[in-house]
């Protein structure tokens, strides 16, 4: 991304001289153009996040965009939590707007696409927008083109193995984190075996009962249930998992069954024992994510396991006054040969993907925005900002301006950088080094020898109303209701009796049949990645 950027800018310098003999003769031609670009392009965008409170045109990016395009962009949200209704009542009156932003595994997607709601991006770029195609990541068409070769979806904040391998500004979210002083004041123990870890969360609740803002919570993790991920608690699933280098799949390619790998078993018997000793508060279980960013902006966690990077406001609001307190990286749990972890970094379904439906009014001017969005001189300005304002440069280097620097110490948004981001393929190969809060970097920078590229492990959800699709939500609910059930076992004993009797329920529940779905995902993934550049 770096090197479309800079090549951007070569290529501007070079357009800029090779005009300067020939102005006069191209007055009436800009003339023209800035006419078009100034001419009121209207869009409809519905963002399928209730939280999004951002207004088109009210920060420097948008009006930069306004500006320079004429994009006029109705952005429209659901209403608090209302994201599933919004977008369902949509879908069942056939009212929807140009462009839709949706997360990948949504199965909303699948359901659009089989009913014919959505035209394919590639059929409107060939149409409208012959860009598109220079523009957009070859690898996200790669492994966006669906059997009948059309391609519905364009997915942001998207990875591949080079990047991963190779690019140092890519990351994995994955983290544990502790409070310094709390850290240091016990003996800087070592949490990556079940012994120590549970020794730490004793110590440190022993020695602060209460911090500063009401009693301390020795471990932190990702809501359960349907508020932390679809599939039981993230941090003590797949996050925990990854720690412990726990495979995808076996020497041979198939599914691993890595929910009852015994190392995994074994860390969760220690966080059981935690439970027991009230080391993870009953409160764990039932707070949402709203509850867990207070806390940690609060300082309340000594320890947490979750993605850092959803919760950088809260990370960095608890720095700003209290620097000497401020939460640090260290090595999380280890398998017991000592294996180091495989965070996962990433995926070519990124985060959120958007599409193009068949009934919207402006479809021409909804895949030539797109097209612009893409673009490398859209790409920087989504995530970089303005230079001049939040941004100078240094040869390909960017250096954030203080007036940003203050404005992202006090959360101030409205500059609009990162707000506007979901078109951005691996924005953080572009992420600036200056751009990341030093409360952050504490955080970030600790798991990049340890960050994995397990893309082809994430699985769109299947068709809907296939029995397939029917199991796996059955699956999905039984882990939801098992992990806790193990968590708050009165003993090993109880939890291995739990977990037999989840793993007879779920081969009840159409496992094998789901199993088989998704390694045939699994090798059409792999061929997919095969494909991508190198």
């Amino acid at each position: 991304m770096k090197k479309r950027i800079i090549s951007l800018c070569i290529a501007v310098a070079l357009a800029i001289s090779m005009f300067a003999g020939c102005a006069n003769k191209n007055d009436k031609k800009s003339a023209a153009s800035s006419e078009q670009a100034n001419a009121e392009k209207p869009v409809d965008w519905y963002l399928n996040l209730s939280w999004f409170s951002s207004k088109w045109g009210d920060d420097w990016v948008t009006q930069k965009i306004i500006k320079d395009t004429g994009f006029k962009v109705n952005v429209i949200v659901p209403p608090a939590g209302g994201e599933n209704q919004k977008l369902t009542t949509m879908i069942a009156s056939g009212t929807l707007p140009d462009l839709i932003t949706l997360g990948w595994s949504d199965t909303n997607l699948n359901q659009m696409i089989s009913a014919k709601m959505l035209t394919p991006l590639n059929k409107l770029a060939d149409k409208y927008a012959p860009d598109f195609y220079k523009n957009a990541d070859k690898d996200v068409l790669i492994w966006n083109t669906k059997d009948d070769g059309n391609v519905y979806g364009y997915n942001c904040y998207t990875t591949n193995p080079e990047a991963v391998k190779n690019d140092p500004n890519v990351f994995s979210n994955y983290d544990m984190w502790v409070r310094k002083d709390i850290y240091e004041a016990i003996g800087k123990p070592d949490m990556a075996t079940t012994e120590g870890f549970l020794k730490a969360l004793r110590d440190a609740k022993a020695k602060y009962p209460t911090v500063e803002n009401g009693t301390l919570i020795p471990l932190g993790v990702k809501p359960f249930g349907a508020d932390g991920d679809e599939n039981g608690s993230l941090s003590l699933c797949r996050e925990l998992m990854d720690f412990l280098a726990i495979p995808y799949q076996t020497s041979d390619g198939k599914i691993y069954d890595r929910y009852t790998d015994p190392e995994y078993l074994r860390w969760l018997k220690m966080f059981r024992q935690a439970t027991q000793e009230k080391l993870i508060p009953p409160d764990d279980f039932a707070d949402n994510g709203d509850k867990v960013c207070t806390n940690l902006q609060n300082g309340r966690y000594f320890c947490m396991i979750d993605q850092w990077t959803d919760y950088t406001g809260q990370i960095q609001t608890w720095y700003a006054s209290n620097p000497d307190k401020a939460y640090i990286a260290i090595p999380g749990p280890k398998n017991i040969s000592g294996a180091e972890p495989t965070l996962s970094a990433g995926s070519p379904n990124g985060w959120l993907t958007t599409v193009i439906s068949a009934t919207g009014k402006h479809q021409e001017n909804a895949i030539k925005f797109m097209t612009y969005m893409l673009s490398p001189e859209a790409t920087e300005l989504q995530i970089a900002g303005i230079e001049g304002k939040t941004f100078t440069k240094q040869g390909d280097k960017y250096i954030i301006t203080q007036e940003y620097k203050d404005m992202l110490a006090k959360n101030d948004v409205s500059s609009g950088v990162g707000q506007w981001a979901y078109f951005c393929t691996n924005p953080q190969s572009v992420d600036y080094i200056d751009n990341i809060l030093p409360s952050t970097k504490l955080i970030r920078d600790w798991n990049k020898p340890y960050s994995f590229y397990n893309g082809a492990f994430e699985f769109v959800p299947f068709e809907a109303n296939t029995p397939e699709a029917k199991n796996q939500v059955s699956l999905y609910s039984l882990w939801d209701k098992t992990l806790p059930s193990l968590l708050h076992a009165k003993s090993d004993a109880d939890f291995d009796k739990i977990m037999s009797d989840y793993v007879a329920k779920r081969k009840t529940l159409g496992y094998d049949t789901v199993n088989a779905a998704l390694q045939k995902q699994l090798d059409s993934n792999n061929a997919k990645i095969a494909k991508f550049a190198k």
